[in-house]
Parts: C-alpha cells; sequence; structure tokens
C-alpha cells in the first residue's frame, strides 16, 4: 500500500513557511487534523499572504470547503485547480466583517496567521471560537511576537499579550470554575473559558479546542 504523502511534504512542496524549514507547524498540524482528512467541512485561514498554505489545505483534505481571508487578494481565486478554494477580502479587526463570515460559512477549523499583532490575535480569537461549534478547532500562530521587545509594532496597543492572554486562560482551564476569583475577568472570557475542551501551547502557536 503507497504511504500518504506527509502534510510536511505538502507544505515544503508549497514553499510555505509552515513546513519544517520554516515554524514547523504543519508536523503539529497532521496527527491533530487527521480525523478530518475525509470529511466535508470548513476551514477558514485568515491572513493567507500568497496563498502558499491554501494549496496545502485544499491538497490535504480533499472534500473540504477552504476558505481564506485577507485584507488582499492571494491571486489564487480564478484557479481551476482550487475548486474548493473561496477568498473573503476583509479585516480580522472588523468585527462585522468577521459576523458575515460566520453567516455564511461554518468553520470547523481556524487557522489565524494574519497580522501577527497582540490585540488583533486576542480580538479575533475572543471573537471567532464563540462562534465555533463544540469539537471545533482554532489554531492562533505566531504567538513568539509576544516576546518581542515593548517598542515592537506587534506589542501596539495591546493592554497584554497574546502569549500572556492565552497563558492566563491555560490556568482557568486547568483548575476549573472553581479556579475564577470573585468579581475576576469579564463575562464574555469567562463563558469563552467554560467551552474550551482543551488548550495546547506549541512552538509559536496555540491549538484550542472547542
Amino acid at each position: 500500500m503507497e504511504s500518504r504523502v506527509t502534510l510536511d511534504q505538502l507544505g515544503l512542496a508549497a514553499g510555505t513557511d509552515k513546513a519544517s524549514n520554516g515554524h514547523d507547524y504543519l508536523s503539529l498540524y497532521e496527527e491533530r487534523f487527521e480525523p478530518w482528512v475525509d470529511r466535508e467541512f470548513d476551514l477558514m485561514e485568515i491572513g493567507v499572504l500568497n496563498g502558499k498554505s491554501i494549496c496545502v489545505w485544499h491538497a490535504w483534505f480533499p472534500r473540504a470547503r477552504v476558505i481564506g481571508v485577507d485584507v488582499r487578494p492571494t491571486g489564487l481565486e480564478d484557479q481551476e485547480q482550487l475548486p474548493r478554494y473561496v477568498f473573503r477580502q476583509g479585516s480580522q479587526a472588523d468585527g462585522a466583517f468577521l459576523d458575515l463570515l460566520f453567516e455564511e460559512f461554518d468553520p470547523r477549523i481556524v487557522i489565524e496567521d494574519a497580522s501577527h499583532l497582540c490585540v488583533h490575535q486576542i480580538f479575533t480569537f475572543e471573537h471567532i471560537f464563540p462562534r465555533l461549534k463544540p469539537g471545533s478547532i482554532y489554531v492562533c500562530e505566531d504567538i513568539h511576537t509576544s516576546f518581542m521587545d515593548e517598542s515592537s509594532p506587534y506589542r501596539a496597543g495591546a493592554t497584554e499579550t497574546a502569549y500572556d492572554y492565552f497563558q492566563r486562560i491555560t490556568r482557568h482551564v486547568a483548575h476549573g470554575p472553581g479556579g475564577w476569583p470573585a468579581a475576576a475577568e469579564n463575562p464574555r472570557l469567562r463563558k469563552i473559558v467554560a467551552s474550551i475542551r482543551s488548550i495546547e501551547v506549541v512552538k509559536h502557536g496555540v491549538i484550542v479546542r472547542k
């Protein structure tokens, strides 16, 4: 029986920095995404740059609709070899735009790889995760920007880093409902935490399961 090409091999061939010669996300994702390989579902990537990772998702998930979201077109919109690819142009910082995406699509895997700004990483997670169905997976990539100098543009406008935010959530998930100090945290965040099945910190990213 011929072995299936790995997700990382697809990434290396496509030239995406998610492959092992870059951030090395794909070797992590393969095991976690494997149950979805033969399913019909929506996968959404927010921040697609030149679309190299879109080609990877389209090949790895042969029955999935792949939705790319970015402030700029990818240049892949009219390619016949990507018949299940859909592109929507807009900003991850625009809550109304994100709401429209969920009126049109029902993503079960969301990969956030957009501006890498801490404030956007937190905003996008808080806006999208409550809309996901149980069993869905949310990935926030590039949280290493949280560790850059405070003068870095990635830290601008954030009251806390994305890493500190997800670390705070991890503490509450691990402890359970009794871990909430009296009158601490806002009700929206408490609801998000209550819906999290697991949260995993990986190299340069966070994987959250609902």
